[in-house]
């Protein structure tokens, strides 16, 4: 099954370092501002017009506003007042328009919610620096966040026509045959990528052509494809993912156990990885392995209850009533570990067991009318139809 492909690249390193040293500057000038904007204000009397040497009104510049808006947009920004730090960043890209500017406005519009603003902002730049590296590859993202895949590759393949640099060129190339395995049109980002030179070629750029195998269905070509991106980076997650998903799927549980166990290694911990390996190592008939996963996994109940589903699914209950226990201690149990453990119960021959747990299942639990059903089938086997009768009567 074809997943979608993460986009791989960010902003380049160099306007982060533009700004960077644009708020070391800005802060800079902003004291030089502050302190002379404050005897300014100390100083109310008339400007002396009398004399050999008559003194001026203070007047600011241009740049001088546009420091003071950005200190403004800094300080509203740490205080999460979004609405008044885009309106002083908007001031700053008025006053001092600049690519790295127009790129922070857009992120914040962005992260505000209002992403075809962001875009228009990204568009209004180009129209001043049609050639700057980050604008067009920002536009195409932004094509791509809304799902506009044709206008992500046009802004693209406008940019590519222009012939930039080749490390901006490698970068949108690679953005483009991303655009492309989006769009299901495999043989189109093999193409895209081929252009990228043999010196050149990156981890992104064979776990890319990865994807495109995998959606033509040339598997050995993807594996192949994706050892070569470990080859050139073996933290490279992406491409460690697809490898072990596809030798699960090829059966080869060990290997594949093996290659998700690097996730966690490279500090992977989400629950899907854990539920993962659990999974695999209860295949590979490790239940010991997978108990342990299982607790030093995330300490949420949701997590201990899907991972005891795999311990019993597997017919390894001990272990799977081992989790779930300490989900039951509280004055306040949760319903799903009491259900799961009353059918352990009732399984190993303690009905009685199993009808003392189904009791303590919430009424205003979702699983009610369940356990209720539950505690009648018990009775009814246990020729105790009367009780069987009364359960489902109080119920409801």
């Amino acid at each position: 099954m074809h997943r979608p492909v993460p986009f791989l690249s960010h902003p380049g390193p160099r306007s982060h370092k533009r700004a960077a040293r644009r708020s070391c500057a800005l802060l800079a000038l902003g004291v030089t501002l502050a302190l002379v904007t404050a005897c300014a204000q100390r100083d109310t009397r008339p400007p002396q017009t009398d004399g050999p040497f008559p003194i001026p009104p203070y007047q600011t510049t241009p740049r001088a506003e546009a420091t003071y808006s950005y200190l403004v947009y800094r300080d509203a920004l740490r205080q999460g007042r979004g609405q008044e730090a885009e309106a002083a960043l908007s001031e700053v890209v008025r006053l001092d328009p600049q690519p790295d500017l127009y790129l922070e406005l857009a992120e914040l519009k962005w992260r505000l919610g209002r992403p075809a603003e962001a875009r228009e902002t990204v568009k209004q730049a180009l129209t001043a620096f049609p050639d700057e590296p980050q604008l067009n590859l920002r536009l195409a993202d932004a094509y791509v966040a809304e799902q506009r895949l044709d206008d992500a590759a046009l802004t693209l393949e406008s940019y590519l026509a222009r012939k930039p640099e080749q490390a901006i060129r490698i970068e949108a190339l690679q953005r483009l045959a991303q655009v492309r395995l989006e769009q299901g049109n495999f043989d189109a980002a093999l193409t895209i990528l081929s252009n990228v030179p043999k010196d050149a070629v990156t981890a992104d750029t064979f776990y890319l052509r990865a994807k495109a195998y995998q959606g033509l269905e040339q598997n050995t070509q993807a594996e192949r494809a994706l050892r070569r991106a470990l080859d050139v980076n073996p933290d490279h997650l992406p491409a460690l993912v697809e490898l072990a998903y596809s030798r699960e799927v090829a059966g080869d549980l060990r290997e594949a156990e093996r290659l998700f166990g690097r996730l966690l290694k490279l500090g992977e911990t989400n629950r899907e990885v854990f539920l993962k390996l659990i999974s695999l190592n209860l295949k590979l008939d490790n239940p010991a392995k997978a108990l342990t996963l299982a607790r030093i996994g995330p300490r949420d109940p949701a997590f201990t209850l899907e991972a005891a589903r795999l311990f019993i699914n597997a017919d390894y209950k001990s272990q799977a009533q081992e989790l779930l226990e300490p989900l039951v201690q509280d004055p306040a149990p949760s319903a799903e570990a009491l259900f799961f453990l009353a059918n352990i119960a009732f399984e190993a021959d303690g009905p009685e067991d199993a009808l003392a747990l189904l009791r303590r299942v919430p009424a205003d639990s979702p699983l009610d009318a369940k356990a209720a059903g539950f505690r009648a089938q018990i009775l009814l086997l246990q020729q105790r139809g009367d009780e069987a009768l009364a359960d489902i009567r109080s119920a409801r």
